[in-house]
């Protein structure tokens, strides 16, 4: 036999240390249960936890919650278009306790996730929904998106939080999920994003793609395929650092960005790019009188993503006395000032 636990009737100090041990997900699930239920989990949340919001939209679009700025992020509602056709392809033990429930004045079919144990939400119109549910948890934690998952379908997600909120987005994912992302979305998005801390881009734009804008200022940039980018976009870039993968980019176009350091006008600290062929003497010419090798091996902390280890190079100092490691592969040049980011 089950006994229901009569939640709303405990003392208030018991229910504050109840509602404090909740998951993410489970607060929200709480709150949609009542006027009521939702007052008291914004009055008796832990007040301690740090929270930003999560954005993904892909095949599920959903809305994260991450605590304390760490690593630990949870998803906390999800959202379908056209229930009739999503419940009906999908496994329907997949879901439990299928049921009605208003969210922000809008009467929708809830679902919890038996695999995730998150609430599904199921709307005929998914852009309205995915807007919906990230205002209710944005109200409910009292935070701002802080982290965008976006593909070639959803660039209109960039204007729609830049203008729902005066802070910035930290960080954004441009993702394509396995297929090409279309020119005018991949230009769309780069050109209205109002600068973040982090952008990685997965997506693999059109073979003849170009960007003939200057990059917004970002702190950490990794793009997983850089064939598109030229040595122009990789000098106006404004970053801390840098992470480029499959590039076309030649020993003399580094060579190229390397003088640019030089001058003293980049805040450039660290990069990782793969290049077609590496040349030692291609990347350093002009500069062969102002680098010392460098034996051993050396570790740099990158900003808590990856450490770049160094086995052996060589040192290079600009003019004003900022030394950086420079290392050459067959494919791979890494590059990184000292002292490092954690040190």
């Amino acid at each position: 036999m089950s006994h229901r636990f009569p939640l709303l009737f405990v003392p208030q100090l018991v229910l504050t240390e109840i509602i404090k041990f909740l998951k993410p997900a489970e607060l929200v699930t709480l709150s949609l249960c009542s006027k009521r239920c939702r007052i008291l989990v914004k009055i008796h949340r832990k007040k301690s936890m740090r929270v930003s919001i999560q954005l993904f939209n892909g095949h599920v679009p959903r809305v994260g919650v991450c605590i304390n700025t760490s690593n630990n992020s949870y998803n906390v509602l999800g959202s379908f278009g056209g229930y009739r056709f999503h419940f009906e392809s999908a496994n329907k033990e997949k879901y439990k306790k299928i049921e009605n429930l208003v969210i922000c004045g809008h009467m929708i079919t809830c679902a919890i996730d038996q695999r995730t144990g998150y609430l599904v939400t199921f709307w005929d119109d998914n852009t309205q929904g995915l807007k919906v549910i990230t205002d209710y948890v944005c109200n409910l934690f009292r935070s701002t998106v802080r982290t965008v998952s976006i593909d070639q379908y959803s660039s209109w997600i960039v204007d729609w939080i830049n203008k729902k909120q005066k802070s910035p987005i930290n960080r954004m994912i441009i993702n394509d999920h396995m297929d090409d992302l279309k020119k005018p979305n991949l230009l769309q998005v780069l050109r209205s994003f109002r600068g973040t801390e982090k952008l990685l881009i997965v997506a693999s734009p059109p073979k003849l793609f170009k960007f003939p804008y200057k990059f917004e200022k970002v702190s950490t940039l990794i793009i997983e395929n850089g064939f598109w980018l030229t040595i122009d976009n990789l000098i106006d870039l404004d970053c801390v650092s840098m992470k480029i993968k499959n590039t076309s980019f030649s020993s003399l176009e580094i060579n190229v960005f390397l003088l640019n350091w030089m001058t003293g006008n980049s805040r450039l600290r660290c990069f990782h790019i793969e290049v077609t062929r590496g040349n030692f003497n291609e990347v350093i010419r002009d500069v062969e009188h102002l680098i010392e090798l460098f034996e051993g091996t050396r570790v740099y902390k990158w900003d808590n993503i990856a450490d770049i280890h160094f086995h052996g190079g060589y040192n290079i100092r600009r003019d004003d006395g900022v030394t950086a490691t420079i290392s050459v592969g067959p494919k791979l040049i890494i590059f990184a000032v000292w002292p490092d980011w954690q040190r």
